[in-house]
């Protein structure tokens, strides 16, 4: 997830990184049922700590298997 800040151009965009696992446990359905759309609370991500900047839970292609040919 990205936070661009687009109503404070000048700050510079804030970064959080989610495990799959995290993901589902995080995004919430909207209020109405009929949107068919999910969110994710911005301030209780922020609030909760451990996500932000957090590159290191990105798989590297070693991690996942991808092999340049060469």
């Amino acid at each position: 997830m990205v936070n661009l800040h687009v109503n404070e151009t000048d700050d510079k965009p804030e970064f959080f990184v989610l495990s799959h696992t995290e993901c589902l446990d995080l995004f919430k359905d909207a209020p109405k049922e009929k949107n068919k759309r999910t969110y994710l609370d911005y301030k209780s991500l922020k609030k909760r700590g451990g996500f932000q900047n957090a590159w290191h839970k990105l798989e590297t292609e070693e991690e996942i298997g991808i092999v340049e040919e060469g």
